[in-house]
């Protein structure tokens, strides 16, 4: 293992990160210098705490970069899964800086699981109102779960209420923490939706065979397509692409509604197309309440989870490539998933209530953005059940979206198909093909293990947080909702609150679980084998 190699290129990511960090920074600048602000009584400047990040990523980075030796001339497999796994949990912690230096956040835990739920696309988030008495001194609140009356949970807020000199309340919750870190919060999203390696890898192509490696580690699906020779070529069109896809949905989302600013239109932008999740106001989606809005949102949730390789392709006018199996597989669970969520809802809504909660709902659960159009918590247990479903079954790999992906859930029903004919035909040889495509043992066993791997996560993540006192339900949830990086909260205090609830050893399984859901659980999970670390 040439740790020092890691560790040289892990200060050069550094130094690229300090320079991504100045568009937050050029972002507080303004709303701290230029923009008068609501109330003057943001305590701490976020200017102040970007430059302290910008800062400690430079100091860091220079050090480790300089401080470690000379340059070993390519990364192999050991080293780029090494760097992969530093790479996101160091991420976790420079994202968290900015929530703990403005003192958004006081606990450090609720910083990284606010940062991690970011990168990783998951989109729960750990912010909640403190309450006060009459003498200002913080008290818990009790919140039951909607579902459950029988359940309650008691905890602090984490966020303090903005208050005006008259002593009211002006601004609570999420839109408490002031304009630049809400931008943090979605711009997070957006750089680990297409992959904070792959724009490392683009910036970076000197990194040689570890450059492919790196690639392969960071990018969601069992088979990982090169759209050119080059993986730096292959990098750049993604993430143009991704940037692409960007622009054109803050475009559309302020040309179909006038009322919507273009810091909303933005952060709404990086939420959907990284299949994220976070909103800018404490009601989500329903602060907009525009048909038109809602129409471009559900568009780019289903692009966000689509392969990017098929966009190159179509720019190429290789319109045949849409013929690709998972596209259509895709494609029809999306149609099936809202007609069957939409049908169950009819007992609760009108005709076109139901079709639109139920359709958008179902994409937003499959695409594993987590948005919702009204609180599903007294939903028929029929859609929670479903929306669970469509949760593990995911987008298409080499997406944004989350999820165990559409071609490993075909590729795994294929080898049950093949395993039950052996049964009554034990002679028979046949290739593992989807489409016009073979697909390789080795895949295929891959595709088994994450399955076999997923099941023990699932089960055994549950089964930590029932032994921290929260029922199955809200155990699950979490759980499920943590590795498909999806943000549909279950149980709990509801669809609409917070996981602020969670205790602070739940709440480290969670980020846990969204980091190995993120990176597919053998980029990470490889690093506990012993063998790993031996020469």
């Amino acid at each position: 293992m040439y740790y020092s190699a890691v560790f040289r290129e892990l200060g050069k990511y550094l130094l690229y990160l300090a320079g991504i960090l100045f568009l937050p920074l050029a972002v507080s600048i303004y709303y701290d210098f230029f923009q008068i602000p609501l109330v003057s009584d943001f305590k701490y400047s976020a200017t102040f705490a970007f430059l302290c990040t910008i800062a400690i990523c430079l100091l860091c980075g220079l050090s480790l970069f300089h401080g470690c030796g000379r340059k070993i001339p390519t990364l192999y497999k050991k080293e780029s899964l090494l760097l992969v796994a530093l790479i996101w949990l160091l991420t976790g912690i420079v994202g968290a800086l900015p929530f703990l230096f403005t003192r958004t956040l006081s606990n450090p835990i609720d910083a990284y699981f606010e940062s991690i739920s970011g990168l990783t696309t998951t989109g729960v988030t750990i912010l909640h109102p403190k309450t006060y008495d009459s003498t200002g001194f913080e008290i818990p609140m009790t919140l039951s779960d909607p579902a459950d009356p029988t359940l309650s949970y008691t905890f602090y807020g984490t966020v303090d209420p903005i208050i005006d000199s008259n002593g009211t309340i002006v601004q609570q919750g999420i839109e408490a923490i002031g304009f630049p870190l809400l931008f943090w919060r979605s711009f997070l999203q957006w750089i680990g939706g297409i992959g904070i390696v792959v724009i490392f890898i683009s910036i970076f192509p000197a990194l040689a065979m570890g450059g492919k490696l790196l690639y392969e580690s960071e990018t969601a699906g069992p088979t990982k397509e090169e759209l050119t020779p080059r993986i730096k070529e292959t990098t750049k069109l993604l993430w143009k692409t991704y940037l692409g896809l960007t622009v054109l949905e803050i475009l559309l989302l302020m040309v179909t509604n006038t009322n919507i600013s273009l810091f909303e239109a933005a952060t709404l932008s990086f939420s959907t197309i990284s299949t994220g999740g976070f909103t800018i106001h404490n009601n989500g989606l329903d602060n907009f309440r525009h048909p038109a809005t809602f129409a471009v949102i559900t568009l780019f949730m289903i692009l966000g989870a689509t392969k990017f390789s098929l966009y190159f392709y179509c720019l190429k006018g290789k319109f045949s490539r849409l013929r690709d199996p998972e596209f259509f597989y895709y494609l029809l669970i999306l149609l099936l998933g809202s007609i069957v969520m939409s049908t169950v809802l009819l007992e609760r809504f009108s005709l076109k209530d139901a079709v639109c909660y139920g359709s958008f709902t179902a994409i937003s659960a499959q695409t594993s953005t987590g948005f919702f159009l009204a609180p599903y918590d007294f939903w028929p247990f029929a859609c929670l059940a479903l929306m669970m479903i469509l949760m593990y079954i995911g987008g298409m790999s080499s997406s944004t979206g989350g999820g165990i992906k559409i071609i490993r859930n075909v590729i795994v029903f294929r080898i049950i198909l093949q395993k039950i004919e052996l049964f009554f035909r034990p002679g028979v040889v046949r290739c593992l093909r989807v489409g016009d495509k073979e697909v390789p043992e080795k895949t295929g066993m891959m595709v088994l293990t994450f399955f076999c791997i997923l099941v023990l996560l699932a089960v055994l993540g549950t089964f930590f947080l029932i032994l921290d006192q929260f029922d199955f339900l809200t155990s699950f949830g979490i759980i499920s909702t943590s590795l498909t990086n999806t943000g549909l909260l279950f149980g709990g205090i509801g669809s609409n609150g917070s996981v602020a609830f969670l205790t602070p050893f739940s709440k480290i399984i969670s980020l846990l679980w969204m980091i190995l859901g993120r990176l597919e659980f053998f980029s990470l999970l490889v690093l506990l084998v012993p063998s790993f670390w031996k020469k």
